[in-house]
């Protein structure tokens, strides 16, 4: 949830597609030839560098760790950070649960002017992401949505930049009814995962960050997960990550 599983449940509370004002168009990182080494996922990038592979997370070694590379004690959690594409089925799995996706944000950027400006990318956290300056924008939304368990438990919440490269896809999002997930189904593509960074956090909790590319779209996505995430149960009450 990401908003990424295969199988997401939309509740729409809100679907403000006003227009804003931004400057900066949605990360994209391009990568070549055959992974090696990593975990065997499908959507992993596709890099035969190891020390590119490393950083992504994809790829643990006698000397280095997803524990060292991250900070990231927690066994649940690092398996949660390197999710690509099925973080709604192993918590679902896990407590034995369906799991919703609540959405409280879909808002539509206004059209980029100037497709050669970098991204400053300060709404995922992340600096050092370059723009792919031969992308065919035509829609980017900014997006946030729960992920929630027995009902009202919010566990993670995700925020993403969704850019789209597509007309057909731009009247899907618009729509503001579907997950990420559901419009990589609905085509029948199969994004290219990349882990940016991940983290702990203050409370005890964890996020990380990360993209799922292909030629029709493209998401950044943020999540931050609750310290309890691995401790819920029906009837628990708790206010979710902030």
């Amino acid at each position: 949830m990401n908003d990424d599983g295969i199988d997401d449940i939309v509740v729409v509370t809100t679907n403000d597609t006003i227009p804003t004002t931004s400057s900066s168009p949605s990360p994209s990182i391009k990568t070549t030839g055959s992974a090696t080494g990593n975990f065997g996922d499908i959507m992993s990038p596709t890099c035969d560098d190891a020390d590119l592979l490393l950083q992504d997370g994809l790829v643990t070694s006698e000397t280095y760790s997803l524990e060292e590379i991250y900070g990231i004690s927690n066994p649940l959690d690092r398996m949660a950070v390197t999710a690509n594409g099925n973080l709604q089925r192993l918590f679902s799995s896990y407590y034995d649960s369906p799991v919703v996706v609540e959405m409280v944000q879909c808002t539509r950027q206004q059209k980029q002017q100037n497709h050669n400006q970098k991204q400053s990318a300060s709404s995922i956290g992340d600096d050092d992401v370059d723009v792919d300056d031969d992308a065919t924008t035509t829609a980017i939304w900014d997006r946030r949505v729960l992920l929630k368990i027995f009902g009202n438990q919010t566990f993670c919440t995700a925020d993403s930049v969704v850019e789209v490269h597509s007309r057909e896809v731009e009247d899907l999002v618009e729509s503001g009814k579907v997950g990420i997930g559901q419009i990589f189904r609905h085509f029948n593509i199969l994004p290219e995962f990349i882990l940016l960074t991940a983290g702990p956090t203050d409370d005890g909790g964890f996020w990380r960050n990360y993209t799922l590319e292909s030629d029709l779209v493209t998401c950044s996505i943020r999540e931050v997960f609750c310290k309890s995430a691995w401790e819920l149960s029906p009837g628990t009450s708790n206010i979710g990550p902030q």
